[in-house]
């Protein structure tokens, strides 16, 4: 079963109804995909379920990866770790995205860890595969995935305008690499296109 689509497919149904809802002081441009899930926005509980229900499906994914095969699926141990740092992510909410809101530091501090740990974990995901992967083309789809998340995050953590924007690049490009991914194992796994 194609987890990883179905997951990526629920946080991209999850972003674009938040997205559609979120009132006018969000601007997508300036505000990270973390604030639609913010402590005291009461619509949080749409971003927070896409969290909660990618970071879920990524981890059952990863985990029948590795029970079919530890030692070709080793990879996928950092995407399990992702997956759990995302759905905690969904638990523990960042900031509202208004001033003047009371809510809690300690809960911002774990979001934002959360956040860290998935972040280093789909990098680790895109580097393990790299090194393991036999054929060039493969490798080079890692490699350049692992390229754009690297970029993608100085910017992300240099520049103050246009945080909302970069993020959600980051996303994509995280997307497109576990999909990919999948992809890649079934076809490897059903020998029906080696060498891709």
């Amino acid at each position: 079963m194609r987890l990883y689509a179905i997951a990526v497919g629920w946080i991209l149904l999850a972003i674009s109804i938040a997205q559609a809802l979120v009132p006018a002081p969000y601007d997508w441009q300036r505000n990270t995909v973390s604030e639609l899930a913010a402590q005291a926005y009461e619509m949080a509980w749409i971003m927070r379920a896409g969290f909660i229900g990618f970071g879920g499906l990524l981890t059952v994914g990863a985990g029948q990866r590795l029970m079919i095969n530890v030692k070709e699926n080793r990879p996928d141990a950092f995407v399990l770790l992702y997956g759990m740092a995302v759905l905690l992510s969904g638990v523990y909410s960042t900031a509202p995205f208004v001033e003047g809101v009371f809510y809690s530091e300690p809960e911002v501090r774990t979001h934002s860890l959360m956040a860290t740990v998935a972040g280093v974990a789909i990098s680790l995901g895109m580097a393990g595969r790299m090194i393991t992967e036999p054929a060039p083309m493969r490798k080079f789809f890692h490699l350049a995935a692992l390229v754009l998340v690297l970029i993608l995050s100085i910017l992300f953590g240099v520049l103050a305008e246009g945080t909302g924007i970069i993020q959600r690049a980051l996303y994509l490009v995280g997307f497109v690499w576990l999909v990919g991914s999948e992809t890649i194992s079934l076809q490897m796994r059903s020998k029906s296109q080696d060498g891709w």
